[in-house]
């Protein structure tokens, strides 16, 4: 049923789909609360170094709030300084804060037709101190794992639609950038799997 709907989807999206792509059969764990919480903030993080907020300060709040230990080691490279310079690429992970986001109800819908809304800095663009991110854990509520693998399965099959179009030399699919949606997947590839975040894998 995840894979009809998910195939429908794509193709009410304007995606090419194959019927042959294989089913998530290894995805049966949802991640914890804290860790989806955590994950988030260090997101936060480094898409506010993207944004121009000096690699110091952002490293002091993440210390502040008491995640450190939640970098992955490409985010300690950026807020310790140690990366050449910030990558612009890190803006795009305001699509992997979305899902995630989303995952942990803070915001309705996870519309692949759409990029993300202005919600995100609304919540996460006030995150001033550790009593913020209290009050953003108690509010975290996380999904129900078939919704998450629902999601996932959708963003597998409109990945699949975009490698497809590139390699048909097809017009581009979709209304969002490719970006949008390999963001999204590999947050709920991360949400379903137990890879560390710089480790989690988008092929298909």
């Amino acid at each position: 049923m995840i894979r009809q709907r998910s195939l429908f989807m794509a193709r009410r999206l304007g995606y090419p789909v194959d019927v042959s792509l294989p089913l998530i059969t290894d995805r049966g764990v949802l991640r914890d609360k804290d860790e989806v919480v955590d994950r988030m903030l260090a997101l936060d993080a480094v898409i506010a170094c993207a944004s121009g907020m000096p690699p110091e300060i952002a490293l002091e709040w993440v210390s502040e709030i008491g995640i450190t230990g939640s970098l992955s080691p490409s985010e300690a490279r950026v807020l310790e300084g140690r990366a050449e310079e910030v990558p612009a690429g890190l803006l795009d992970r305001m699509e992997a804060l979305w899902a995630l986001g989303w995952s942990a109800s803070l915001f309705r819908a996870l519309d692949f037709s759409r990029i993300c809304g202005p919600e995100l800095g609304m919540i996460f663009g006030e995150l001033d101190d550790a009593r913020d991110v209290r009050a953003l854990r108690k509010r975290s509520r996380l999904r129900r794992h078939e919704e998450v693998l629902a999601a996932c399965d959708l963003a597998r099959c409109l990945h699949r639609g975009i490698e497809i179009a590139a390699r048909k030399r097809m017009s581009l699919p979709g209304k969002v950038q490719p970006n949008v949606i390999l963001e999204r997947r590999k947050a709920l590839e991360w949400l379903l799997g137990e890879e560390e975040w710089d480790e989690v894998f988008v092929g298909v």
